[in-house]
Formats: structure tokens, sequence, C-alpha cells
């Protein structure tokens, strides 16, 4: 039976990521879970969950671009910058703004975002600040210096505008640290009105798709954790990989470094930030990460559990 891997979950709204957390434990048994990159409550879409040893790829998630698509409503504004949060008052440059509102200048705004910008983060958001979370400082009426960070915005299309009812949809893919809500708080500054998010759904999470994914309730239901649970590697698919003979798999099970007359190139890695790590296979069976160092490919996490006796007959 498998005790670990990765599960691609539909999150649905209502619950936190670290609900969906707890049920995957309870429905595993297994204590060793953690998910990658939280959605906010009424969010919805992709959530990899990581079980047991598999728990350990999270920090080479981090790098992994996420696709979103978010409704924007134009004309509001509010504490957290979606419809979610306690309304903020407007004025007459508000209502005036709304009025004068086009799809050639909702375009403009929208587009004016991709790329490399600063952002400054949500105050009701889980970002720390001196070892305390921002929607801390908020709720307790503490002001609180919030950093605008450099983040990506490798892609932005505008699916439809609704000019009716004042919305918008569009489909984003943004590096790690990107707060949605604060592009469309962003854009209804820019454009006088206010702007807030008014539903999110990640489409994507590195190589985890919502294709991909189970929903919470078939999950609950699943009698079979074979059909659900994916190897880890399936999260690491934007990784390159490499390929060892037999006979170096006890070497490298051990902890031993693979020169690069020793490895097959099977795929370089696809994106920058993770230029030089690969998965190293034998066989079709993943074994662990390692990292391209001074020419030599170093281990840096091992993963399989391959039998003893499998390592003693290489040495």
């Amino acid at each position: 039976m498998i005790n670990e891997g990765v599960i691609i979950l539909n999150k649905p709204a209502g619950y936190t990521s670290h609900d969906c957390v707890a049920i995957v434990r309870k429905w595993t048994g297994i204590k060793r879970v953690g998910h990658t990159g939280t959605l906010d409550p009424q969010a919805t879409g992709v959530l990899t969950v990581c079980i047991g040893s598999a728990a350990r790829i999270t920090e080479y998630l981090d790098f992994d671009y996420k696709t979103y698509r978010c409704e924007i409503e134009f004309g509001r504004m509010t504490d957290t910058y979606d419809v979610w949060g306690a309304d903020l008052p407007l004025d007459e440059k508000h209502s005036a703004a709304i009025l004068e509102l086009t799809e050639d200048k909702i375009r403009e705004v929208l587009k004016s975002f991709k790329g490399h910008i600063l952002q400054v983060p949500p105050k009701y958001s889980a970002l720390k600040v001196n070892g305390k979370k921002l929607y801390e400082y908020a709720r307790s009426g503490q002001d609180v210096d919030i950093k605008a960070r450099n983040v990506d915005i490798a892609e932005l299309e505008i699916d439809s505008i609704d000019l009716c009812n004042r919305k918008a949809v569009f489909t984003i893919k943004c590096s790690k640290g990107t707060y949605i809500r604060s592009i469309c708080h962003d854009a209804g500054r820019l454009l006088g009105c206010g702007a807030v998010m008014s539903g999110l759904v990640r489409l994507e999470s590195g190589a985890c798709k919502i294709e991909d994914s189970i929903s919470l309730d078939d999950l609950k239901n699943t009698k079979d954790l074979n059909a659900v649970i994916r190897r880890a590697d399936f999260a690491l698919q934007n990784m390159g990989k490499i390929e060892i003979p037999p006979y170096r798999s006890g070497w490298f099970l051990n902890g031993g470094a693979l020169r690069p007359d020793e490895v097959e190139i099977l795929e370089e890695p696809k994106i920058p930030e993770q230029d030089d790590f690969y998965c190293v296979y034998c066989n079709d069976d993943f074994l662990g990460v390692v990292i391209m160092k001074n020419g030599i490919y170093k281990p840096d996490k091992i993963f399989s559990k391959r039998t003893r006796s499998i390592r003693d007959e290489n040495f």
C-alpha cells in the first residue's frame, strides 16, 4: 500500500488549506501531511497535498509558478481587498470614475501588471513581519510598515469584461508571493473607481493542474489509495531528470555523489530557478534529487525505499 506521495486536491470554497490537510491526515491515517501554497478559504482549485516523506519536496515547489482565474469587481473597496471583507466608503471621485469605466481602460490597466512589478501585500494576510502575521496586526488595530516586494507576472490574459455588472475575468500566471487581491486593489486604484477580488480559482501549481485534481467529496469516498496518490516526483516535473545505471544506485542511496559520465541526462530543468536540480531515476524508480555543484551531481534528498539487498549487491 502507498503511504507517501502527493494528492492534487481541488479545494472547495469554505475550507482553509489547513482544514484540507487535516481531512487528508484523517483519511490516510498518516500524521506527516503538508501542503504547498496556501489558498484563502473562499478560493478554490489546486492544492498540492504532500504525504509522508513526500512532504520533504515542499521547499522545491516554492519555485513553481502558479496560474489563477480571477474575477474582479469594480466600484467597490474592502479592507481585505476581496468581497468577503468589510466595505469601505466610496467618494464622489470613485463614483465619477465608475461612470467613465470602459473596456479599453480596464484592459490597459490590467495589462500594465504584466512583468516584474513591486507589490504591497494586503494587511489582511498571513505574511509575517517581526514574527507576527499581518492580519494579527490588522485585527488588533496596529499599524505596521508593509514593504513592497518584487513579484513576476509571467502571463496575464483578460478572458471577459462585463461593464453592466462592473466585472471582468482574467487568467494570470505568477511567481511565489504574488497576491491576486492586491492586483485587484491596485487596478481599482489606478482606474480611480476601486476594485475587489470577487472570485479566485487556482488552475495550476507548477506541474499540478486542476484537470488532474480530485474533489474533497470524491477523496472522502474513494477506497483505493493508489488511485489518488501520485509519486512525489510527479510534482517535480520542472526539475531536470537523470538516469543512473543499477550498479551506481546503491552508491547514490548511501549518499554518494555522481560524476557526469555516470549519468544520462533525460531532461534539462524547465525553469531558471531550478537550473541545478535533477530528479534521479534507475529503471523508472525515483531515487531522489541531486544538485549540480562544481561539475558533480551531489545528493540533496533521498526518497527511494529500495531494499537493503539492492544496496548490498552494489558494494
